[in-house]
């Protein structure tokens, strides 16, 4: 249940009859951000060099607006109240009179819309007013709102009654090179404006003419680091305010008519769905394509908060967004050091990120690669990808199979035990990935050595990870080893898993199931996931990063839940979203240092109404992953079915097209895929000829409880199933893949595999009755494979 029932979701909007919910609102576009409770602007934040939070709220008010009417001045009033990521508009009535408002943030730019009724009132005009209070000037070293330095010194604000404008900003003080101003704020107006100021020169106002029936006024603050550019920027916008307003409409009503939709029993959830796609959008920074801000409040542009978790932007359609991504982070990579971890905001290198972790960019060429088969736009990466690759590579510890280096997270890695003599599971657990990753790129792009090479480091890694880091007692792997000796530490941390791509699974599948249960029983808690349990003495160690639930680390949890059938456990996830849905927030990360099942929003990473673009996409994709149990993997369309309830998910995007499924019965097992006419049997995965030739796929997948038939293919990651027959205890299909691929079976007893004919060996365990076939697959071949039970079933 929400903490609200009074809104509700519309294509993407957040409507409720009275009020705004849950605020405060953020509203975002490009480097503007601001906050609004109902009354009043509380913060803005404009995120240039020198700048990010130029206003904010103490004991003064922040912008506010009215209507005026014969000297007295009445505060906005929200009925049938719509809320997007980007502003908030409204019916304002007065007494028996409708008028209309908005807030909005357009082309980095804040309007203030005022609409007067037909049968107007007479002596009506709008008012707006701020307290100079409002502008922040000073450093607070324990409060990362406030600049850090040097100090702010804002000139005398200043009305241009022939310009019709408002200009005020600050100059650094301590500069060798003082410019006229760091920053500087327009307030213009489609109205002549009347300025006035109080005798103490504390309030500023902003007072239109007498409205007239109908008429629609606007004032509007434009930001820049300069004078003039603020001036030129105000000034086009008053031109052109109805055409870029009326873009801003139409990019959010086709992102609207483009996203998926979820239908299940989880109403909540499905809300939440359609949300997060809106709310991530909204966070581009529209000048540069490819970068995206981490967070609606503070953040600027980060490595991997932009890198990882991407199925989630190519299942919204949004694969041109990945693929700018991959020639922005290529283009602004340290010529030295590779692809940068922090941006400042004027996009020069505050930091580079740890090499093994980089190799997040060779997972999203592969996730581009494989959701648009546009192989041009890898080729022209492909270089910069193997050269990454070959960076983290060099960093191996002997022919461990494991590189070196400080982990990604947290920030403080001293805490969790590390010196700079470091094997990261984290890290490493990427350029497992990674290397799978770079294996497949280098079959498509025909280069032999590459491909070899990442091979082999797979191998090792496979042979080596988990006996370095499973730790047998408690079940769960270490946070990291001394590099020079191999020791474990006694750290223990969610992050250790790390489930960059679904090759992820043949690395954890044998000690998925203790993973587990260490998860379910030292880090689950009533707010969510624990990154590091309670005993370990890492927990709490910084008072923030390591007694919190980081959801960017989710995928791990949702999918192992789907795969070991832990139905109980999804739930509780879903419940956990709706949760944050009902607060209309998306958290960086979650406290758990407070036993209770309505986690507290706080001041920074679980501010409320800000919406976090690394967690978004990862409870977007673990919705799809885990929940409805589907994914997009290499090889095309594959289903993890399990004991879920039945529900269906529309237009989810996948090679140009868009696929609805339907996902009826329930249990771990597929009894059929029914798609076109066609009934398909004894796959998880939808062979090519069900989809190849057609633009929108509907799929029902009908699950059940027992296994229906003694041989099934159950996964196959980067396998390509064509001319598909299953007779129960034989399959016979076409394969296409890229590099190395392994089938995963469901046999009820030790099967026969055959390719082109020959017999192909098979790693087969009769407790479970799961077998592996590992093949290496041509980009352009066509194997015949054949399966069959060795023992007449």
């Amino acid at each position: 249940m929400t903490l609200d029932e009074n809104f509700f979701v519309e294509r993407g909007a957040v409507r409720c009859g009275e009020g705004i919910p849950q605020m405060p609102r953020w509203f975002t576009d490009s480097r503007l951000a601001f906050s609004l409770e109902e009354h009043s602007v509380t913060e803005v934040a404009w995120y240039e060099k020198n700048c990010g939070t130029v206003f904010m709220r103490h004991l003064w008010d922040g912008f506010r607006y009215y209507i005026e009417q014969d000297g007295l001045n009445y505060r906005p009033v929200y009925r049938n109240t719509v809320v997007r990521p980007w502003g908030v508009e409204a019916e304002w009535p007065l007494e028996d009179h409708v008028f209309s408002h908005k807030v909005l943030a357009v082309d980095e730019t804040m309007v203030f819309e005022l609409t007067a009724p037909a049968d107007l009132p007479p002596g009506c005009r709008f008012k707006f007013d701020f307290n100079t209070a409002f502008a922040l000037s000073y450093s607070d070293r324990l409060d990362f709102r406030h600049p850090t330095g040097p100090g702010r010194e804002w000139k005398e604000w200043a009305f241009d009654p022939d310009g019709n404008v408002l200009v005020g900003g600050y100059r650094l003080a301590e500069t060798e090179f003082p410019q006229a101003y760091d920053f500087c704020c327009v307030f213009g107006a489609d109205f002549p404006m009347e300025y006035r100021i109080d005798e103490k020169g504390n309030v500023h106002v902003l007072t239109g003419p007498e409205l007239q029936p109908g008429q629609t006024c606007r004032l509007m603050i434009s930001f820049a680091r300069e004078r003039e550019r603020a001036m030129t920027r105000n000034r086009a916008f008053i031109e052109e305010a109805d055409e870029k307003i009326g873009q801003q409409y139409e990019r959010y009503r086709q992102l609207a008519d483009s996203v998926p939709r979820l239908r299940s029993p989880y109403q909540d959830l499905n809300r939440y769905f359609e949300l997060l796609p809106h709310y991530h959008e909204s966070l581009k920074v529209t000048d540069i394509p490819g970068a995206v801000r981490a967070k609606t409040w503070r953040y600027w542009v980060w490595g991997w908060d932009g890198m990882t978790n991407n199925s989630a932007t190519a299942y919204w359609g949004d694969t041109r967004h990945i693929g700018d991504m991959l020639d922005f982070y290529r283009e602004t990579a340290d010529p030295e050091g590779g692809i940068v971890h922090w941006y400042e905001y004027d996009m020069s290198i505050k930091e580079v990120s740890m090499v093994p972790a980089q190799c997040i960019y060779l997972v999203l060429l592969q996730l581009y690669a494989d959701q648009t088969a546009d192989l041009e736009q890898v080729r022209k990466n492909y270089d910069f990808a193997v050269r990454i690759y070959r960076m983290a590579a060099a960093t191996e510890v002997g022919e461990s199979g494991m590189t070196q280096g400080q982990s990604l997270f947290p920030d403080y890695r001293d805490l969790i035990g590390e010196t700079g003599d470091d094997i990261s599971a984290l890290n490493n657990s990427i350029f497992y990935c990674a290397s799978r990753s770079m294996n497949r790129l280098a079959a498509l792009m025909g280069d032999e050595a590459v491909r070899q090479e990442s091979a082999r480091f797979a191998e090792r890694m496979e042979a080596g990870f988990m006996d370095r880091f499973f730790d047998t007692e408690k079940g769960f792997p270490v946070s990291s080893l001394e590099a020079s000796t191999g020791r474990p530490r006694e750290v223990f941390q969610m992050c250790s898993l790390r489930w960059e791509n679904d090759y992820y699974y043949d690395l954890v599948r044998p000690v998925m199931e203790r993973c587990m249960d260490f998860v379910e029983t030292h880090l689950v808690c009533r707010s969510g996931i624990r990154e590091v349990p309670r005993w370990c003495p890492a927990y709490g160690a910084d008072a923030n990063q390591l007694q919190a639930w980081w959801p960017v680390a989710d995928e791990s949890f949702v999918r192992m839940a789907n795969a070991l059938d832990r139905k109980d456990l999804l739930e509780r996830w879903v419940g956990w979203l709706e949760y944050w849905y009902g607060q209309l927030s998306c958290p960086e990360a979650v406290s758990c240092h407070i036993e209770t099942d309505r986690p507290e929003t706080d001041r920074w990473s679980a501010l409320k109404g800000a919406w976090q673009a690394f967690a978004m996409r990862t409870w977007y994709q673990g919705i799809v992953h885990g929940v409805v149990g589907v994914d997009a993997d290499a090889g095309g369309i594959t289903f993890h079915p399990y004991s879920g309830e039945e529900m269906v998910l529309e237009g989810l995007h996948y090679l140009g097209k868009t696929f609805d499924f339907s996902m009826q019965g329930s249990g771990p097992f597929i009894e059929t895929l029914e798609v076109g006419g066609r009934t398909v049997r004894g796959t998880n995965k939808l062979p090519l000829e069900c989809y190849q030739d057609k633009n929108h796929v509907a799929v029902t997948v009908r699950r059940v409880a027992e296994p229906p038939y003694p041989l099934m293919i159950t996964r196959g990651n980067g396998a390509v199933l064509k001319d598909y027959q299953s007779s129960g205890n034989q399959i016979e299909t076409r394969l296409q893949g890229a590099g190395l691929v392994r089938l995963e079976l469901w046999a009820e007893s030790m099967p026969e595999v055959r390719l082109n004919g020959s017999p192909v060996s098979v790693e087969y365990d009769a407790d479970s009755k799961g077998a592996i076939v590992a093949l290496e697959l041509e980009p352009d071949g066509n194997e015949q494979l054949h399966i069959s039970m060795s023992q007449g079933v």
